[in-house]
């Protein structure tokens, strides 16, 4: 894609994040429980401490969401 992750050194980020991690972040996961076989939705609050993540959770809040049930 020609676009290193923040904070990604190995793979061509100019510098490291002030606390040496990436700016990497699942916002959400979905899966079937392998047990219970129900569908399980995990979402995740995007990280506070950056001025990336707020950038982007602002770039994309009003933007159309893809219907229930994947697409």
């Amino acid at each position: 894609m020609g676009c290193p992750i923040k904070g990604d050194l190995k793979y061509g980020f100019a510098r490291s994040n002030p606390n040496a991690g990436i700016s990497l972040h699942a916002r959400s996961v979905s899966f079937i429980h392998p047990v219970s076989k129900e569908k399980i939705d995990i979402t995740a609050p995007v990280p506070q401490d950056d001025k990336l993540w707020k950038s982007f959770e602002e770039m994309v809040k009003d933007a159309p969401q893809p219907p229930k049930g994947g697409a």
